[in-house]
């Protein structure tokens, strides 16, 4: 299995501190982060804001990665 591939993007324009957890023990504070998972699996992704007054907001996301065998034969049915 190769993985799969995901850009994480704060796309709000707004200026914030950002704090990724990806799901699988790994964290960024980096306003993009380019990750590539190893295992299938679903992952809670949480991207938590902190503005200038130390104001929070979390977004929280579900994905699901699938082995590379079988996300290449979804996309060509």
């Amino acid at each position: 299995m190769n993985g799969n591939n995901f850009i994480f993007k704060d796309t709000s324009g707004l200026n914030y501190l950002v704090y990724w957890n990806l799901g699988d023990s790994t964290n960024s504070d980096s306003l993009i982060v380019n990750k590539t998972y190893k295992n299938a699996g679903k992952y809670e992704v949480k991207l938590i804001a902190t503005d200038s007054n130390n104001c929070k907001d979390t977004l929280v996301q579900t994905i699901e990665v699938f082995n590379q065998k079988l996300s290449q034969l979804v996309t060509r049915t």
